[in-house]
């Protein structure tokens, strides 16, 4: 794998693949940059696979990451998302993740195996259509975290209960998902502007 870093703005569109994301074509896992996006597909029946760069400034207090995805036709409770807040040796993970249904969030700080969890967040009843276009955002400003679907707010919470161990950052897909994303940025923000986000919330 190659993994390159970016020390400001990063957008990445997937006309091809300059930042060196992860290519692979095994019997449990295939990704590839075709047509425009990048395509994560897990054949496996019980292990997860994540995609991932780095980014300097995800190190900071004031950053947004924001990916457009789509998930193939898919009525299961198995999630996808997005990945932060790590290293390479990838021994704790942070994510924010949408199931293929359209109808679970879950956001979470946990270990590689998942034999502890530090944190969670999880709601249900919700209706998203996973197959059109979804914008994931998660965005720091300060000592909060803001998690966003389609510029709607579903979760705040103080960035103590995740851990910042790395400046890594990607797409997390669960078994038996394909997923494609057609665009993924990550860029310094405007504290002033984040507060907004505050009177949005869509969950609680």
């Amino acid at each position: 794998m190659t993994h390159e870093t970016c020390n400001d703005s990063f957008h990445d569109d997937f006309l091809d693949n300059r930042f060196g994301w992860e290519v692979t074509d095994k019997k449990n896992e295939f990704s590839a940059i075709m047509n425009d996006e990048y395509v994560m597909i897990n054949k496996s029946k019980s292990r997860w696979n994540y995609y991932h760069l780095s980014c300097s400034f995800l190190m900071g207090k004031h950053w947004q990451l924001e990916a457009s995805l789509t998930c193939d036709p898919n009525d299961s409770c198995n999630q996808f998302g997005l990945m932060w807040g790590f290293g390479l040796k990838g021994e704790v993970f942070n994510r924010f993740s949408l199931s293929a249904d359209g109808e679970h969030v879950s956001i979470v700080c946990f270990d590689r195996n998942h034999h502890r969890v530090y944190h969670r967040f999880y709601t249900g009843g919700l209706s998203i259509s996973t197959t059109s276009e979804i914008r994931m955002s998660i965005i720091r400003n300060g000592n909060y975290y803001f998690f966003t679907i389609n510029q709607q707010t579903v979760y705040i919470s103080h960035v103590s209960h995740f851990m910042n161990l790395g400046n890594r950052f990607g797409f997390y897909v669960e078994p038996g998902l394909t997923i494609r994303s057609q665009h993924i940025s990550c860029q310094e923000t405007n504290p002033e502007k984040v507060r907004l986000l505050k009177d949005q919330l869509l969950l609680f």
